[in-house]
């Protein structure tokens, strides 16, 4: 539920420091067996700081996609 979703953006901004100077978006969608999706989204200020950002995710484990 949307109350997940802001505590999973809470637990990454404090593992990831430069997440919690980015703006954010929590947006709804729907998966697999008409479940509701959350995808937490990271707005960076230009696509140089969103690639690096999404790097620093992905090495810890993290799922991560730039888009423009």
């Amino acid at each position: 539920d949307a109350a997940k979703a802001e505590q999973a953006w809470g637990a990454l901004g404090k593992r990831f420091g430069a997440i919690s100077g980015t703006n954010k978006r929590i947006s709804e969608g729907a998966g697999e067996g008409g479940r509701k999706v959350y995808r937490l989204q990271a707005i960076a200020a230009n696509a140089a700081e969103a690639q690096q950002l999404c790097t620093k995710l992905k090495a810890a484990g993290e799922n991560c996609i730039v888009v423009k």
